[in-house]
């Protein structure tokens, strides 16, 4: 049975590690058995031990000192720093040979992100390693901050919910110029003819883009109250419950006299409103269990 070497890249949580980790993957020889993962920079630490190798992005060079101190505990972990030219292409050939070699003791484990930007001389390098110096760390500070990595955790999974009710909008409406009354030609014969079966079934049409988009204020408060929660280790799916009633009781949509609810209430124009109560409810249950006001039933 092939040895086998667990693989770590730790990134800033961008997208761009899983092509970097598909490329390593796809360019492995047939004798290597290698476990390739990729994690953000705050998860390091929970999962350092099980690696042998951590890999480590550009954009975390800024914070080498820290990483050196979460994997020291672990004297048989190696870190090795990948060259920005071969992250940005997602070379993987080349980042398994920079492996290779600091398996065979070619490379040496101590090696420091700082070095990789010794022989930049051009503009751009500068202006690349200014940036990665002073701006990216303010970056990473500011999108790891547990409220607005909510936020973006919890709108990024409404992207399905967007994309859902723009084509429903895109159907029921098409893109055609009032100036196209007459099929001339295939193509606007084929574009008169979606006109005429969008006119026919706008009620069914419009009906995915008002359950999407016509109501995201519901999805937003789902979403980042059900992230916030999560990442305090709260119960996410109580949560996400509990600001979505609070939120559809305080957003003005029901109508008691009539005891219906306006949709109109509930569009993008009140995402704001929605975040605020997802993180408000989301604070004020975390505050009650801390100081443990709760509700005790028997079991």
């Amino acid at each position: 049975m092939l040895n086998r070497t667990t693989i770590l890249l730790v990134c800033a949580a961008g997208m761009s590690s899983s092509l970097v980790v598909k490329s390593m993957k796809d360019n492995l020889e047939p004798n290597e058995n290698w476990v390739i993962d990729a994690r953000s920079l705050n998860d390091l630490p929970n999962v350092a031990a099980k690696y042998d190798i951590i890999l480590l992005a550009p954009q975390v060079g800024y914070d080498i000192k820290h990483i050196e101190e979460i994997v020291e505990p672990y004297e048989t972990i190696k870190v090795l720093g990948i060259e920005p030219g071969d992250y940005a292409s997602a070379n993987g050939q080349a980042i398994n040979q920079a492996v290779r070699n600091m398996l065979s003791g070619n490379v040496k484990t101590e090696r420091r992100i700082e070095t990789m930007s010794e022989t930049k001389n051009s503009f751009m390098d500068k202006l690349q390693s200014f940036m990665e110096e002073h701006i990216v760390p303010v970056g990473m500070k500011i999108s790891n901050q547990r409220h607005l990595a909510a936020i973006r955790d919890g709108l990024t999974i409404l992207i399905p919910v967007a994309i859902i009710g723009g084509f429903a909008c895109l159907l029921a409406v098409p893109p055609i110029p009032a100036t196209i009354t007459e099929a001339t030609n295939p193509l606007y014969a084929f574009l008169l003819a979606w006109k005429a079966f969008a006119a026919a079934n706008s009620a069914v049409l419009f009906v995915p883009y008002y359950l999407t988009i016509g109501i995201i204020a519901l999805y937003v408060v789902v979403g980042v109250s059900y992230q916030l929660a999560k990442s305090y280790k709260m119960n996410a799916l109580n949560n996400a419950v509990g600001a979505l009633l609070v939120y559809l009781c305080v957003s003005g949509a029901f109508d008691v006299a009539t005891a219906s609810i306006s949709v109109g209430m509930l569009g993008a124009g009140y995402m704001f409103s929605a975040i605020m109560v997802a993180i408000l409810v989301v604070e004020v249950t975390r505050f009650f269990q801390e100081k443990n006001i709760v509700i005790k039933l028997p079991d």
